[in-house]
Formats: structure tokens, C-alpha cells, sequence
């Protein structure tokens, strides 16, 4: 679970790129020339459009639906940047986890595609599907409108699952922002989520409360109907190298915080 702490910007070019499958294809104009030239759109450097930060729409709607991280993270594409010019080399993510073979985007006529780096290989069509929303084969992709590329989840679990206002059980207000910030809970100013749960032996969803800097504690978390619930975790198998807990269970229930309407 050595990866949770990295930064997503950077995540997303480090993982590993399985092989990928020829798709059928029909080429565009080709520049005239020798034999074996080049399709022009396979040479076009201009701009993306639809260009940002993109989430699976399947993925919102399961953790709104269930509030729990766990049970979205087997979305096989999950996420990915898409550059602002053709060409230029992006990964989609899967599970938040292992990023993809590289790829860019081309234009052929009217249409947007990807293909492999060396633009040897189709591997899908873009479409756009709405306001902020693409299709990506045949996945739906929600475009993330404030991303925060200093967060390593980009921001999306702070602002999807966790903004809003609440209430702890004395009537006092606590906030969380979508900028991963929190106010009105003990001395925590910032908050944490947990997106990635693949290398964990549990079914904990967790989330880092701070202080201040070298500041920290782990909890777990609950949503139920209209509360957060934060608990300690009570450690059976701890990581004494990276201070962290690889496996444990919920604990005492510490805060019930209930969404302010």
C-alpha cells in the first residue's frame, strides 16, 4: 500500500503497460508519396477539445450509491488525463491503481480517436456524450471541473463523497471542502481519502485526518444514510518501516457526523 501516498499526476505515468489488442480500422488520407506514407491525421498536432481531468461515471455513482471506496474499486478504467493537443502520450488508469499501455489522441476528420504511442495500433473512439461528459468505447466519463492535481486521488472522493456540511452530535458544524480541507472537527484542518485499496488485506475504507505537517491519524470510515461515521482501527498486521497499518478492522466509533440539508 506503498503507492497511496504518491501524487496522481505523477501515479498515473509510473504504472505498468500491458500489451494492446489490434482493433479493425479504416485509415484517412494518406500524404501522397512513397509507398507505405504516413496517414495525414496520424501526423496532425492541434488541439483537444475536451482536454482535463476525467472520471468514470460508473465510479461516482458507486460510491454516492454505496459510500464506500471498496466496493467502486474494480472499475477497470477509472480515470485518465486527457492532453490539451493531439499527440502527446496519456495512460488510462485502471482501479485507480495500474495505469495502461501509453497512447495519444488523434483527429481524423470530425473525430477524435486513440491509438497506440507509435500509432501503430486503433484502440478507441472519443465521443463527446453531454455537458462534461465523453465516451470513451464504452465507458462514460465525467470531466472533473476543479481538479486538484497536489491530491493523489485529484481531488474526486473529497469532492464527490465527502463535501458538504455536517453536524456532530453537540449540534456543532463541521465542513469538508473539496479542496481537502476541514474545519469544525477537534484541531484537523485537512482530510485525506483513501482511493486505491488494491495492495490492502482489509475492507477498511480510511481516510487521514491532520493536524499539521508529520501530523496524522488513520481512521476508518462509514457512510450510513445520511451520516460519516470516523472510528479507529484496531491494527493486526502493521508496517513499523512505513508507519502504516496493513491490515485491520474497524474500531471504536469516534465521530458520528450527520449532512447538514
Amino acid at each position: 500500500m506503498k503507492r497511496v501516498i504518491l501524487i496522481l499526476s505523477v501515479w498515473w505515468m509510473s504504472c505498468s503497460s500491458p500489451g494492446l489488442k489490434p482493433v479493425p480500422h479504416t485509415d484517412s488520407a494518406v500524404h501522397p508519396g512513397a509507398a507505405g506514407a504516413v496517414p495525414a491525421f496520424k501526423t496532425l498536432d492541434t488541439i483537444v477539445p475536451f482536454s482535463g481531468y476525467w472520471v468514470n461515471r460508473q465510479y461516482i455513482q458507486k460510491i454516492r450509491d454505496h459510500g464506500s471506496v471498496h466496493l467502486a474499486q474494480n472499475i477497470e478504467e477509472s480515470n485518465i488525463r486527457i492532453p490539451d493537443r493531439t499527440l502527446q502520450v496519456t495512460r488510462m488508469i485502471g482501479g485507480f491503481h495500474d495505469g495502461g499501455p501509453d497512447m495519444v489522441i488523434v483527429r481524423d476528420g470530425a473525430k477524435y480517436k486513440f491509438y497506440s504511442a507509435d500509432l501503430s495500433i486503433f484502440v478507441n473512439n472519443i465521443e463527446p456524450a453531454g455537458d462534461s461528459l465523453i465516451r470513451i468505447g464504452d465507458q462514460t466519463f465525467v470531466r472533473l471541473q476543479h481538479p486538484d492535481t497536489t491530491l493523489y486521488d485529484w481531488g474526486i472522493l473529497e469532492k464527490y463523497l465527502f463535501e458538504g456540511n455536517y453536524l456532530d452530535l453537540e449540534g456543532r458544524t463541521v465542513v469538508f471542502t473539496a479542496n481537502g480541507r476541514v474545519s469544525g472537527l477537534d484541531s484537523f484542518s485537512h482530510f485525506v481519502p483513501q482511493i486505491d485499496y488494491v495492495e490492502t488485506a482489509d475492507l477498511i475504507d480510511r481516510v487521514q485526518m491532520i493536524r499539521s505537517p508529520g501530523q496524522l491519524e488513520y481512521f476508518g470510515f462509514r457512510f450510513e444514510k445520511d451520516s460519516l461515521l470516523l472510528y479507529s482501527i484496531d491494527c493486526s498486521v502493521y508496517d513499523t518501516a512505513y508507519r502504516y497499518c496493513d491490515s485491520g478492522r474497524l474500531g471504536k466509533r469516534l465521530y458520528t457526523l450527520i449532512r447538514a440539508r
